[in-house]
């Protein structure tokens, strides 16, 4: 008669099988001391389970072994990768910078391998958009001007009235980012255009902002 069972009988299993170190040390555990326990000597498919998790565990740490052996070649692979990349970088700035200086044409840049890099002209564009933002602590309005693709240089003007041709006043210079201190309480209306050596666009359209 087989023995019977005994299903309120339950097993903490907790972090044992959390990675493959906590796996092997419970490995070593079973092979170590199953063999030392009555029962693993009583019963055959005990025995059997038993042995065969200490045969697992053996497999377990070879290819825990050859994993992180591998990891660490990939680690040391890496860093030969990098400084191998980094020394190619600077050789071939290198040969960058002395080429220019016998290279004339796009046919001259072929002959080494190299692209000559066009010149390209963007066309005069009206700003993407006006940011406008009020810091209540530093007492300052601060104006962003995102800029059209190749439009470095930017106007910004603002304005009390908008209607009013007469009341826009232009801001010093030139960046995407203006700073105006201690803005009077009201409606501020901004509006940006982009510049280049030979023209200035159109006004985006006046962004307003209350100031308390």
């Amino acid at each position: 008669m087989a023995n019977a069972t005994h299903p309120t009988i339950q097993f903490i299993v907790g972090d044992t099988k959390s990675s493959t170190e906590t796996r092997y040390e419970a490995g070593v555990k079973i092979a170590a001391e199953a063999p030392q326990s009555a029962l693993y000597t009583a019963h055959s498919d005990l025995k059997a389970s038993a042995d065969d998790v200490a045969a697992k565990n053996a497999a377990l740490k070879a290819a825990g072994d050859t994993y992180r052996g591998a990891l660490a070649a990939v680690v040391s692979a890496r860093g030969v990768l990098l400084a191998a990349t980094a020394a190619w970088d600077v050789t071939y700035d290198c040969y960058l910078s002395t080429s220019t200086k016998y290279c004339s044409s796009p046919a001259d840049a072929g002959s080494l391998a190299l692209n000559l890099r066009g010149t390209t002209h963007n066309p005069l564009a009206l700003p993407v958009a006006v940011e406008l933002s009020h810091n209540l602590k530093k007492d300052w309005l601060r104006i962003y001007v995102k800029r059209a693709p190749g439009m470095d240089v930017v106007g910004v003007q603002m304005s009390t009235d908008m209607t009013n041709p007469a009341l826009w006043k232009e801001l010093d210079g030139s960046g995407a980012v203006r700073i105006v201190q201690s803005p009077a309480p009201g409606t501020w209306w901004v509006r940006a255009c982009s510049k280049n050596a030979r023209a200035t666009s159109a006004f985006t359209t006046p962004k307003s902002i209350i100031i308390k």
